[in-house]
C-alpha cells in the first residue's frame, strides 16, 4: 500500500485526483445523456414532420393537377387494344 501511495506521489498522481477525475468521466456522462436524448427527440420530431409536409406538397399538387401520371404502355399493349 505504501509502495503505491509512494509510486502515485513520484508520477504526480494521487488516489484523491484519480478520483476527482473519475467524478467528473461520470458527471459529463450524467450531462450527456439528456443532451443525446433531446438531440435523437429533436430529429424523429423533425423528420415526421417533414414527412408530413411532403405529403401533403404531394396530395396537394395531384389535386391542383400540377403533377400528372400517365401509364407508358409497350407496344405489344397498344396491339391488344386494337384488336
Amino acid at each position: 500500500m505504501q509502495i503505491d501511495t509512494e509510486i502515485d506521489v513520484w508520477i504526480g498522481y494521487s488516489v484523491s485526483s484519480i478520483q476527482k477525475s473519475e467524478k467528473r468521466v461520470i458527471y459529463m456522462l450524467a450531462i450527456l445523456q439528456p443532451i443525446l436524448n433531446f438531440i435523437l427527440t429533436f430529429s424523429a420530431v423533425l423528420g415526421v414532420v417533414f414527412m408530413i409536409v411532403c405529403t401533403a406538397f404531394v396530395i396537394i399538387s395531384l389535386i391542383r393537377s400540377d403533377i400528372k401520371i400517365s401509364m407508358i404502355k409497350d407496344e405489344t399493349e397498344k396491339q391488344n387494344k386494337q384488336l
